[in-house]
């Protein structure tokens, strides 16, 4: 119940839609396959969630809530933070990498963005988490 109202009119998978968008919008550009790999990542979440809502409305929203509402993407980095697991807050940072390298392009602009939620998210004692691509990870 206090994350359901720390999250208010905008739910946990509209929030995190919202992350997918400011992290591959770095840039200033939102490919289409970043656009659908959000969208993917956002369905698989409904599946796991049992929900049968629409992924790209939630997308969306999501990215007019990112774009529209003061402080919409810091209030989202705390309340992840204060209410999900490390390991929970891990994956959506490897997603967010995910969706923003999704057009084989993740620029300085994009690292940075995802970056900087990173760091707010893990301290020093979460030292396992490591904040970069293995160097390997567009190597076929």
């Amino acid at each position: 119940k206090a994350f359901d109202k720390a999250v208010g009119d905008y739910d946990f998978v509209e929030r995190l839609a919202a992350l997918f968008m400011v992290a591959s919008s770095a840039d200033l550009t939102l490919t289409d396959d970043e656009l659908e790999s959000a969208i993917d990542h956002i369905k698989d979440t409904l599946d796991t969630l049992g929900s049968e809502r629409n992924a790209r409305v939630i997308v969306h929203r999501g990215m007019a809530a990112a774009v529209g509402i003061e402080d919409f993407i810091d209030d989202t980095v705390d309340i992840f933070a204060n209410y999900l697991s490390v390991g929970a807050r891990y994956n959506i940072y490897r997603q967010m990498l995910e969706v923003a390298s999704a057009d084989d392009d993740l620029n300085e602009d994009e690292k940075d963005r995802i970056t900087d939620i990173g760091e707010q998210w893990f301290d020093d004692e979460d030292n396992s988490v490591q904040l970069q691509y293995p160097d390997d990870f567009f190597d076929d």
